[in-house]
């Protein structure tokens, strides 16, 4: 819809436009009503529920249930009720009900973002970016830190003219959210159905930074172990851990696949935390005078907890430690 509106083409023929995969700004929608001679109805719902309900973005601020189904809240969640899935079905959104139903969503619990004490909702001010003006396509992205001072990026797709950007923005936003770096690539990584996993825009952003600050990022991936390993039996039985041994494993499998050179030396490593089987663990290096620094996190609780680090040293196999 966004480039239909900015290159102001119209459609003929067309009696509605149903929108739904990633939140609609009214600002756009009404742009394009026009061009289509036709309503944009937008559509709210889950994998798990189907379509639960509807707006007309332009015009109505409130989502309104379709059928027969009806949402309840309690003081920890709001749940969907209706005949064509299994119910009650537990949401992720936060959401505003009103009394006649009708309701407003305010972004999901996964993506609530706190920075400098103030908390904002990552799909709401993606829904700000579908109004900023020159932009193809962009979201935010929050890198993991455990820092005061972590900022906001802006992925966007194609150039920018950035000062005049960052005044639209500041104009908008709390100063707490405006970002820190720009990151322009060619497209967003988005998948098949429009969405834009975290882990992509964590790959785009540590690319980023590579380029930027000349760190070899390339070699750094995510793994994880799943439970049907055959070295978790056992360990820590009723609730099983991934041994450490494993961990380093992966981390040196991945050095040698990159740099076609043996691990001969581990002179530093440090566990953390445990890794539990299933989770996602993302392994980073860093270049250093006669070694490779490594770090193993996992994301937990919105932030990236450290798992191990360490340094390694790399030799060709059969020379002895590289000099």
């Amino acid at each position: 819809l966004r480039a239909l509106a900015q290159a102001g083409q119209e459609l003929p023929d067309c009696r509605l436009a149903l929108v739904s995969t990633m939140p609609l700004s009214p600002a756009l929608a009404a742009q394009v009503e026009p061009l289509l001679r036709a309503p944009v109805i937008e559509i709210f719902g889950s994998t798990e529920t189907g379509v639960l309900a509807t707006r007309r973005t332009a015009v109505e601020p409130r989502w309104l249930p379709v059928g027969d189904v009806r949402l309840e809240q309690d003081d920890t969640a709001t749940l969907a009720c209706g005949a064509h899935f299994p119910s009650p079905r537990s949401l992720a959104d936060v959401i505003d009900l009103a009394a006649d139903g009708s309701f407003e969503l305010r972004g999901r619990h996964a993506d609530m973002v706190k920075i400098g004490g103030r908390r904002a909702s990552l799909s709401g001010l993606n829904l700000l970016l579908q109004d900023l003006p020159g932009l193809t396509d962009g979201a935010f992205y929050l890198p993991p830190s455990d820092g005061p001072a972590q900022r906001l990026v802006l992925v966007h797709a194609g150039k920018l003219d950035r000062p005049a950007a960052e005044r639209w923005l500041r104009e908008r936003l709390d100063a707490m959210f405006l970002p820190r770096a720009w990151v322009q690539v060619e497209r967003l990584p988005r998948d098949a159905s429009g969405k834009l996993p975290r882990a992509a825009l964590q790959a785009v952003y540590a690319a980023h930074r590579a380029a930027v600050a000349g760190e070899n990022s390339s070699m750094d991936c995510v793994f994880s172990v799943a439970a049907e390993h055959p070295a978790l039996p056992g360990h820590f039985p009723g609730r099983p851990i991934v041994p450490g041994v494993l961990v380093l494993d992966h981390v040196m499998a991945r050095l040698r696949a990159c740099t076609g050179q043996e691990v001969t030396g581990l002179p530093r490593v440090k566990f953390t935390a445990p890794l539990l089987p299933g989770e996602s663990a993302q392994v980073c290096f860093r270049q250093r005078a006669g070694s490779v620094g490594f770090r193993v996190s996992a994301e937990r609780g919105g932030g990236m907890q450290l798992i191990a680090e360490g340094s390694l040293v790399l030799g060709v196999a059969g020379t002895g430690p590289a000099a």
